[in-house]
């Protein structure tokens, strides 16, 4: 049985490794691929090497503190180049960030003492699914409406008033 060191989250936590730095991940914006507590290793990478489906470690000025989010695509703003970022259980994306503020991209992840990598097909399929799971979300949403639309003028009236209030 191998000796490990007992990993304690506040000495590891933004502990700077060579070129690469591990931090906590803080809230679910990011499951089911990581969550609350996680321990990620991000690395300093250039900015041209970044590619939709990577994620990224990054400064936000709208949230004014540092966020771990998936880059789902680029725009061009003059001669500047925009990242658009969005969490894998955020509904819709964040304000596209300027590359002065990525910090870096996450390669691997820690679990039970060991670094697992990032692999870029899991990175395009958790970028896949999660916009297939939105639409499959506002399919059910519209047909579910449209269902209520149909039977909602046959049914009594004091079932009508609990439908109205009744969010989906």
């Amino acid at each position: 049985m191998k000796n490990m060191t007992a990993l304690n989250f506040s000495d590891v936590k933004n502990r700077v490794i060579d070129d690469a730095c591990l931090c906590m991940l803080e809230g679910g914006s990011m499951r089911p691929a990581f969550r609350d507590g996680d321990l990620l290793l991000m690395k300093k990478v250039p900015p041209a090497s970044l590619k939709p489906g990577n994620v990224i470690v990054f400064d936000s000025p709208g949230f004014q503190k540092t966020l771990i989010h998936r880059i789902i695509g680029f725009r061009e703003a003059g001669s500047e180049r925009l990242v658009l970022t969005q969490g894998d259980r955020s509904g819709r994306p964040d304000e596209p960030v300027c590359q002065q503020f990525i910090k870096g991209r996450v390669s691997a992840r820690l679990i039970n003492g060991n670094f697992r990598h990032c692999r870029r097909y899991q990175e395009l399929f958790r970028l896949f699914s999660s916009r297939v799971s939105r639409s499959c979300r506002r399919f059910v949403k519209n047909l579910l409406v449209q269902l209520a639309q149909i039977i909602s003028p046959v049914l009594p009236i004091r079932v009508r008033t609990r439908f109205r209030g009744l969010r989906i």
